[in-house]
Order: C-alpha cells, then sequence, then structure tokens
C-alpha cells in the first residue's frame, strides 16, 4: 500500500523545529501542499527553500500560539490560501526544567495545551464544512505513562492535551474528522540531553531504559504521524500512538 498526500492541504505547528521539518519533508516527498506554521520565521524561510525539489506549494507564517489574536491571524491567512485543510498536526510546544514560577509554569501549560487548543477549534472549523478531516497532536510518554521530577508542567500539559485529545475525538469523529496523538519518547533532539551533556553521554544514560536499546529517530515519529493522518488509518480515533522503543511497557 502506498501513501500519497496529493493536493491535500496539510498544516503543520513548530514547523521550524526538528520534528516540525522532518514531518515537513515526509509530507512534501508524498505530494501534499503545505501550510508551514511557527515562531521562527527565518527557521520557516529555510524550510520553504530547502522543500523546492519537491514541487508542491508550501506556505510560511509565523504564528505565537500561546496568543489568540496571533492564532486568528494564523487561520485568517490560511483562509486567503486555502478554503480548508485535510490534515493538521500540532507539533508546536515547549519545554522547562525544574522548579519553575507560577509564570513558567502558566507559560508551558499556555503553549502545549492551550496553544493547542486554539489551534484545533480553528482547525475543526476548516474541516467542518467538507465533512472530512484528520488531526494528530503531538504529546509524550512524560505524562502519559512515565513521571519525571523537575517536568511537572511538561506532564500537566501533555496530560491534559491527551485528555482533550481523546475528548474532541468523540465529539467529531460524527462529523467526518478523527483526532488522534502520537506520544513520543526519547528522540534524537536537543530536548533529550541534560545541560552539557554530548549526544553519546545521552545515548549511554538512556540505552539501558528503553528495550531497543537506543533513542528514537525523528523519521520514525514523522512516519507514524504520516501514516496516523493518512486514509490507511480511517478506523483509529482517540487513539495514542506510542513511539517509545518500548520504554513504557
Amino acid at each position: 500500500m502506498n501513501l500519497s498526500f496529493d493536493g491535500k492541504f496539510v498544516l503543520i505547528t513548530g514547523a521550524a523545529g526538528g520534528l516540525g521539518r522532518e514531518l515537513a519533508r515526509g509530507y512534501a516527498k508524498l505530494g501534499a501542499n503545505l501550510l508551514l506554521a511557527s515562531r521562527n520565521s527565518r527557521g520557516l524561510d529555510e524550510l520553504v527553500s530547502s522543500l523546492s525539489e519537491f514541487g508542491g506549494a508550501y506556505h510560511a507564517f509565523e504564528v505565537d500560539i500561546t496568543l489568540s489574536t496571533s492564532v486568528e491571524s494564523l487561520f485568517k491567512k490560511i483562509k486567503d490560501v486555502t478554503p480548508y485543510i485535510d490534515v493538521a498536526v500540532n507539533n508546536a510546544g515547549c519545554f522547562s526544567v525544574g522548579d519553575l514560577s507560577e509564570k513558567e509554569f502558566e507559560k508551558v501549560i499556555n503553549t502545549n495545551l492551550t496553544g493547542t487548543w486554539r489551534c484545533l477549534n480553528e482547525e475543526i472549523q476548516l474541516m467542518l464544512e467538507r465533512g472530512e478531516g484528520s488531526i494528530v497532536n503531538i504529546s509524550s510518554l512524560i505524562g502519559r505513562s512515565i513521571a519525571a521530577p523537575g517536568l511537572s508542567a511538561y506532564a500537566a500539559s501533555k496530560a491534559g492535551l491527551e485528555a482533550l485529545s481523546r475528548t474532541y475525538a468523540k465529539e467529531y469523529i460524527s462529523k467526518g474528522i478523527r483526532i488522534n496523538t502520537v506520544s513520543p519518547g526519547a528522540f534524537d533532539t536537543n530536548m533529550s540531553l541534560l545541560p552539557g551533556e554530548s549526544k553519546e553521554e545521552r545515548n549511554k544514560r538512556f540505552a539501558p531504559l528503553i528495550p531497543a536499546g537506543r533513542v528514537g529517530k525523528l523519521k520514525e515519529i514523522s512516519d507514524t504521524v504520516i501514516w496516523a493522518t493518512s486514509n490507511q488509518a480511517s478506523f483509529f480515533v482517540g487513539h495514542d500512538f506510542v513511539v517509545d522503543g518500548g520504554a513504557s511497557n
């Protein structure tokens, strides 16, 4: 079975980051038209330039999902490009470690949970008129099945996101919109590194904790997300796809 997103409009938030870039390349290879959103405008420009080899239509939008006005502006601009979207991947997020002030705690919640909720509501509206669409929210093992000291805000935000996703999935499947989550474990990103830690040191630290014996590759998350938003996953609703090398088993 071959995956294809020919002519489909795919929105990716957090597109300028590591996973966002991997997702963009994956969807572009499969023929999608991309709506790429991020706070990092320079990173978006570089990403769009790197996708030119695939020949699709790629649009970059600067957005801060912690601000309602910024999200509203984003979707007004998207509507100037297309009256609908087929797929949305809510990948934007932030990560803070340690004892946080109330302001720092609220920033994590406002980004990972409330910010995603803002985007979800807008995405759903762009899917309702056609009566179809697929959304994946990027969650995490932290907050799902692993409690990590120092990551209380992140855990709370992701646990809330999973509950939100399951609830919305049941609310909107009758209208043709599928909503699922993907929860990565330890992957080859800067978020998995301790301060001053090299990748080699990180790999040694994680290897005994993961039955697969290694941290994951970004492509392994991206491939899961792309499949989950495809027609091949049409009967998966409110599901959490765990990609962790067996760490949570």
